[in-house]
């Protein structure tokens, strides 16, 4: 039977014991024909947010600056690229071995071998202390919470010298970014030496 004639079958029942309870069964009918379009929609809005991530080339003043989208939620289609993907993915987004770095002080500092290291942009500067417990960290992940962080990001290999087996820098933004903008915080890297990163996320 059609949506229509379900309808009118409601209306036609309904009416002989109350027109105030025919009006409330085409609300609810109405309403749960609507609800499935509703979730898909918040669904697929929050899987752009949670798994894109923007690739930033190292560019100069000729070629200028390229970037490169990764829907590590429609890897099907994703366009052919040099990036380890199944690798990135699980530094990501999996729980490997973390360390916290907020506020100058590193939490779970005592994580054997830790691949990722996540920091807000206030503690870079603490980075730059020698460490040799940062060599085995493969991802760096500088979480910028408010517009002025993003002058505090001035990344450079000697500012890093402690992440010798550094391979990709995220910058997670809770506002919009550029790749301009991102391409500033990092120098002295061409493409090839580490992969830089960033995801607009306002969830974290």
């Amino acid at each position: 039977m059609s949506n229509h004639h379900t309808l009118q079958l409601i209306v036609v029942i309904m009416k002989k014991f109350n027109t105030i309870l025919a009006f409330r069964a085409i609300f609810f009918f109405l309403l749960a024909l609507a609800s499935p379009s509703i979730t898909y929609a918040q669904n697929a809005g929050s899987k752009v947010s949670e798994f894109l991530l923007t690739q930033v080339h190292f560019g100069n003043a000729s070629s200028g600056i390229k970037e490169t989208k990764i829907d590590f939620g429609d890897l099907e289609n994703l366009q052919e690229n040099d990036i380890d993907i199944e690798n990135l993915k699980n530094l990501v987004f999996e729980n490997v071995p973390t360390v916290f770095h907020r506020r100058g002080q590193s939490q779970n500092g005592s994580e054997n071998l830790p691949q990722r290291l996540i920091t807000d942009a206030a503690s870079l500067s603490t980075l730059e202390i020698q460490n040799g417990n940062w060599r085995t960290v493969k991802l760096l992940q500088i979480d910028l919470t408010q517009s002025q962080d993003k002058t505090l990001v001035r990344l450079s290999p000697q500012k890093l010298k402690s992440f010798s087996n550094l391979s990709y820098i995220l910058i997670k933004s809770s506002f919009p970014l550029t790749k301009e903008e991102v391409s500033q915080m990092i120098s002295g890297y061409e493409d090839g030496d580490l992969v830089l990163l960033y995801q607009i996320n306002s969830n974290f």
